[in-house]
């Protein structure tokens, strides 16, 4: 059976601010500026260093990776402590970064996020605008289930980093079998209870058991 841990993406705030400026000036970036509980990255960080991938060469998807450029989405930045760890894996277990996104359906939920970005917006056009990021979020997962189903072979390990607030695990088909990295992350992510995790995100996670 394939295999695909998944690691929550919690960005860190500087990250998030930089990814996120346009809802910021819109005044609706409170909730995804908010800092990843303590102890997040340092638990994924153990978690990716103490995994045996029994000689195993991964697949790693990376959440904004279309595959158009041949370099990793720019929050793989050393300058940063997420960064450096994803680097570090990545370089340490010689992974196979493979396209994740689609680009058509991450250009248009970018390009609503920047819509509603926009300081003077009224709330009929914002109400109607949240319909539709809502749907091309859901276009948006689709096309990354998509994305892993055709490349993660048979008897292969693939790694997910995707942010908490995604739904493209339900979406995968039964032959991958998908944990959490650790177990310890969902319990940071349901306690400090974030905004936007869609219900039943993790139904068809179980804790990690390589």
């Amino acid at each position: 059976m394939r295999q695909l841990i998944h690691v929550p993406m919690w960005h860190s705030k500087d990250v998030q601010q930089k990814q996120n400026r346009p809802l910021l000036r819109g005044g609706m970036g409170h909730e995804l500026s908010k800092a990843p509980p303590r102890g997040f990255w340092t638990t994924v960080d153990e978690s990716l260093t103490d995994i045996d991938l029994h000689g195993k060469r991964p697949r790693v998807y990376l959440e904004g990776y279309t595959g158009r450029r041949r370099n990793v989405p720019p929050y793989i930045d050393t300058s940063s402590l997420e960064g450096l760890i994803l680097y570090n894996f990545i370089s340490r277990t010689g992974s196979i970064i493979e396209p994740t996104e689609d680009k058509k359906a991450l250009k248009k939920v970018k390009t609503n996020y920047r819509l509603l970005g926009r300081t003077q917006i009224d709330s009929a056009k914002r109400a109607r605008l949240l319909d539709e990021l809502n749907n091309d979020i859901d276009e948006r997962d689709d096309a990354i289930a998509k994305k892993i189903a055709a490349s993660l072979g048979p008897e292969e390990i693939g790694f997910l980093f995707l942010g908490f607030n995604h739904d493209a695990i339900s979406r995968l088909p039964a032959d991958i079998n998908v944990t959490i990295l650790n177990d310890r992350l969902r319990e940071l992510i349901e306690e400090s209870e974030p905004a936007g995790m869609p219900e039943g995100k993790r139904r068809n996670e179980t804790e990690n058991p390589i």
